[in-house]
C-alpha cells in the first residue's frame, strides 16, 4: 500500500527586521531578508553568498545556517544541507523547522534512529509543528510500526484538519492496523478535501475493495486511473476488483 513521503521540506521562514522608526536594519538580517529575496527569484547562488555572509556578521544566528541548508538542499547537496542544519541547531536547539528538515536528510540516508531523534527534537521544540509529527508518522510507517504511525498522523490531522494528505495516511495507516472502518472515515474525508487527487481516491478504492463493496471501489478506481493514467495502484487494484467479482 502506497502512502505519501513527505520529501525534505524547502522551509524558507521569513526573516523580520522588527524594527521601528529611523533604526537601521541589522547587517545580518538585511543580508538574511536579501538572500530570502534571491531565494524566491531562482538565484540560488546569490542566496547562499547573502545568508553566508550573513553568518559571518552574526556567527551565531542560527536563521543563516538554517537557510543556507535550504538552499543547498535545493541544489542537491545534502551533505552540505545537513552540515548547514546541524551547524543551526548547535546554534538554536529550539529551531523544530532545522531539526525536522536535518531528520528529513537523516531518513533519506536510512539512519531511521537519528532521524526519529530529529523528529522528537523538532515536535519538542515546536509541538504544534505537523510536518514533524508527519515525518515521524512516514518514518514510523516504513519500519512497520503503523500503530506508531497513527498516533503521529492523528496528530497531524488534530493540528490541520484541513490537511487532505494528513487523513490519507492515517487512513492508509489504519487500514494497515486492521481498523477498517476508521480507514473508510479518512480516506473519505481526504476525497471530499481532494476529489481529484488520484493517489487518494485509489487509496479509497483499495480500502472499498478490503470491505467487499466492489461496485463503489471499482467506480473510485476508475476516476483515479483517469486522472492518473501512470497510477499503477490504480489499475491493479481495478484488475483485483474484477477477479474479486467473479
Amino acid at each position: 500500500m502506497l502512502t505519501l513521503f513527505q520529501a525534505t521540506a524547502f522551509l524558507l521562514i521569513m526573516v523580520s527586521q522588527g524594527l521601528t522608526g529611523q533604526q537601521k536594519p541589522n547587517p545580518a538580517t538585511a543580508l538574511l531578508e536579501k538572500g530570502q529575496k534571491l531565494f524566491r527569484e531562482g538565484d540560488y547562488s546569490g542566496a547562499l553568498e547573502a545568508f553566508e555572509a550573513a553568518a559571518k556578521v552574526d556567527p551565531k544566528d542560527a536563521r543563516a545556517y538554517y537557510l543556507r541548508g535550504v538552499v543547498l538542499e535545493k541544489r542537491h547537496d545534502m551533505s552540505g544541507a545537513e552540515r548547514a542544519y546541524r551547524d543551526a541547531v548547535s546554534h538554536d536547539n529550539r529551531f523544530a523547522p532545522a531539526h525536522n528538515n536535518l531528520g528529513a536528510i537523516l531518513l533519506g540516508k536510512g539512519d531511521v534512529s537519528a532521524a526519529e531523534k530529529a523528529f522528537q527534537a523538532a515536535i519538542a521544540a515546536d509541538p504544534k509543528y505537523a510536518d514533524a509529527h508527519f515525518n515521524l508518522g512516514v518514518m514510523r510507517d516504513g519500519q512497520g510500526r503503523a500503530a506508531d504511525a497513527v498516533k503521529s498522523y492523528r496528530e497531524c490531522v488534530r493540528l490541520k484538519p484541513g490537511d487532505a494528505g494528513f487523513h490519507m495516511n492515517l487512513g492508509v495507516a489504519l487500514r494497515k492496523t486492521g481498523d477498517l472502518d476508521g480507514a473508510l472515515i479518512e480516506l473519505r474525508t481526504a476525497s471530499r478535501l481532494a476529489p481529484k487527487d488520484a493517489m487518494v481516491l485509489a487509496n479509497l478504492g483499495l480500502l472499498l475493495s478490503d470491505k467487499k463493496s466492489y461496485d463503489d471501489a471499482a467506480e473510485v478506481l476508475a476516476r483515479a486511473a483517469q486522472l492518473d493514467p501512470k497510477l499503477a495502484m490504480a489499475w491493479a487494484g481495478l484488475g483485483s476488483v474484477e477477479l474479486r467479482r467473479k
